[in-house]
């Protein structure tokens, strides 16, 4: 039985097929970044095997919705929720009086963001919605596709404030929840969610220095489906995020992210994210993380 659209309207079926490629997540030193001209390089790392992938198959997780809708003017899309368990980088001196920093989200943490594809400046021109929306042919099959790859870039050396010596990246930690989502824009402008599916992305790197030299000890992390969700009903938070046809780019996940992020590496303090800085070492790192650098030179 088709789901009553309204105005005439009818989506008779659909399906959405999640498309997980094989390969463990990516991790690649970048040394000298052009884009951080006064720090060693930076360490990128994406949530599949190619670092550049950017087309469907290529990504760490794809979806394909197909499915009918009779009647005219409808659009169609995938959103997306996310929402950071944690994003947690260490870094640690050479020795203890030449202190450490813990770089973490913070109250972005356990919440849920509207999660859309960013272009080359952080912006999101398409949102709500995580790739450009299309028409669904009026009774004809149609096929869309969804692609993401969750990754990004660490600083592989900081100066650490209080002691004013270098501290080098030593460990990185992060996962991250979603669920993405079929979407119909009926023709008064609301969006109603339909089905999708809920997946993660979990990372874990280590980075060893000798000599000053980093290279890359530990690399663990990918894309898991989790499980189908077709079942959400509206008043439960996740539908009514997918829902909301109003949000734009400074409500994106990315824009949240990286505005507390870069506040932060400013000094201004926010609760959102936080960069906290020790005199020397701290409880959290790890006798095997201090190994890691023990034959640095700074």
């Amino acid at each position: 039985m088709g789901i009553d659209l309204g105005q005439g309207g009818i989506l008779d079926s659909v399906t959405v097929t999640p498309v997980f490629p094989a390969g463990a997540g990516a991790a690649q030193m970048v040394i000298p970044d052009e884009r951080f001209p006064d720090i060693k390089g930076t360490l990128r790392y994406a949530a599949g095997a190619n670092l550049d992938a950017k087309t469907f198959g290529a990504t760490a997780m794809g979806a394909t919705a197909k499915g009918t809708i009779k009647g005219p003017n409808f659009v169609i899309g995938f959103k997306q929720v996310a929402s950071f368990k944690f994003h947690t980088a260490f870094y640690a001196g050479i020795k203890d009086s030449d202190g450490c920093i813990e770089e973490s989200s913070t109250g972005l943490n356990f919440r849920n963001f509207i999660d859309c594809a960013a272009n080359e400046v952080l912006a999101s021109p398409q949102a709500p919605f995580y790739l450009p929306r299309t028409v669904a042919p009026n009774g004809a099959p149609f096929s869309i596709n969804m692609f993401d790859q969750p990754g990004g870039r660490l600083k592989l050396q900081r100066r650490n404030k209080k002691r004013d010596r270098l501290n080098f990246l030593v460990a990185f930690r992060s996962r991250c929840s979603f669920l993405a989502y079929f979407v119909v824009e009926k023709r008064d402008g609301t969006h109603l969610p339909i089905k999708g599916f809920t997946w993660n992305h979990n990372h874990e790197i280590d980075v060893a220095w000798s000599k000053g030299q980093p290279t890359i000890a530990r690399n663990n992390g990918g894309a898991q489906f989790e499980s189908v969700v077709d079942n959400l009903k509206a008043g439960e938070a996740r539908f009514d995020l997918l829902a909301n046809r109003a949000l734009t780019t400074a409500d994106t996940i990315v824009t949240r992210f990286n505005r507390a992020m870069f506040a932060a590496q400013q000094g201004n303090e926010n609760g959102d994210y936080s960069i906290a800085v020790f005199d020397n070492y701290t409880s959290n790192f790890t006798p095997d993380m201090l190994q890691r650098i023990e034959n640095t030179g700074s």
